[in-house]
């Protein structure tokens, strides 16, 4: 009998085994390549590293320049701005890659990653939040604060908007289409441990020092998550090049 839209197992471990050719030939074959990765990855690590190294140097009364625009955890900071563009580069190869092959699952993680970049930006999440605690009275739960709430009700709705998005593909899936969700779902994962899992557990925390600890552990991990994602886009679409 046919399996649905392809999704015979073999099928999908033959695909598999050949995504993974290609992003290995990538690397191994292409200095270029290489460098590319190297200088996505050191300079997300850098920066993580350097705003950490700051903001001890200042806990410890080494200077006392706030030095905010270095900061991880501020709005529009460099750190935030270089995680911004990261995710914007990785949206654009993915539509890059998209165009040579046709498979949808290019184009909804390009529009995936674009929304990443101008949520981070332009925080969407948290004004919209606070817009519905304002408008709905929405009360806190313990130890859980309102504001946390209503972003927990707005990422839900995101995440219907990215359902529909799912849906979309699924009409025309391929076998290629779940390997790319596989790889950069694993990503995505990440991301969100960080982005809401280390957030949820940052808003409870009291501990000065470790508020600080978890508040460079939520943006560093999710500055180091999307420099991976663009690594990744790097080797896919250096692999579709070289092929």
């Amino acid at each position: 009998m046919t399996r649905i839209a392809g999704l015979d197992p073999a099928v999908l471990r033959a695909e598999l085994s050949r995504h993974l050719a290609d992003l290995r030939r990538a690397w191994a074959d292409s200095a270029q390549t290489r460098a590319l990765v190297y200088l996505v990855v050191g300079v997300a690590a850098a920066v993580v590293l350097m705003a950490i190294l700051i903001d001890v140097a200042r806990y410890l009364d080494l200077h006392s320049r706030k030095l905010g625009r270095l900061s991880l955890t501020r709005d529009r900071s460099v750190p935030e701005l270089v995680m911004d563009g990261l995710a914007l580069t990785a949206a654009y190869l993915n539509l890059s890659l998209f165009r040579q092959s046709r498979l949808r699952s290019y184009l909804f993680l390009a529009g995936i990653l674009c929304f990443v970049a101008l949520d981070d930006f332009f925080s969407f999440h948290e004004n919209i939040g606070l817009f519905l605690v304002e408008q709905f009275a929405i009360p806190d739960r313990g130890a859980l604060k309102g504001q946390s709430l209503a972003e927990l009700f707005v990422f839900a709705g995101f995440g219907l908007a990215a359902l529909l998005g799912l849906l979309w593909v699924a009409r025309a899936l391929r076998p290629a289409d779940v390997v790319v969700f596989a790889l950069y779902g694993a990503l995505f994962g990440l991301l969100a441990f960080f982005a809401v899992g280390t957030d949820l557990i940052h808003t409870l925390v009291s501990n000065s020092i470790l508020h600080r600890l978890l508040g460079w552990l939520e943006d560093g991990g999710e500055i180091m998550a999307v420099s991976l994602m663009t690594a990744l886009a790097i080797l896919q679409w250096r692999g579709k090049r070289l092929a």
